[in-house]
């Protein structure tokens, strides 16, 4: 986000700075989730002996919940895009922190709300 500010306030350019949000987002999901399932898989299959046996399980059954909400929510950017005519303003910024708070409160909400 440091970054992001710093090339949107010294250079003037917004595309470098929401590219390099969205980019350290990415980067922050695929290392925060696929390093520890890697390691994981890695501990359980130096226990077990057997790579068929270094799976990870996930349990929660709100999952397939949640990934629609995202896919939501990645529609829900796109139109707002859209609507701001590919600008960004502090409108913009406001939507983007409500949809976020949305997504955060439905998530949470599926995950307790869902019993096995």
């Amino acid at each position: 986000m440091v970054t992001s500010i710093i090339v949107i306030r010294k250079h003037g350019l917004a595309s470098m700075g929401i590219c390099a949000a969205i980019a350290s987002n990415i980067f922050a999901i695929v290392v925060g989730l696929g390093l520890p399932w890697f390691l994981q898989c890695l501990i359980n299959w130096s226990k077990s002996g057997d790579y068929r046996n270094a799976s990870v399980s996930i349990k929660s059954d709100a999952l397939p919940y949640t990934s629609v909400l995202l896919l939501i929510t990645i529609f829900a950017l796109l139109f707002t895009f859209k609507a701001c005519k590919w600008k960004i303003y502090t409108k913009f910024s406001l939507v983007c922190v409500i949809i976020h708070i949305l997504f955060m409160a439905a998530s949470i909400s599926l995950e307790l709300l869902i019993v096995p």
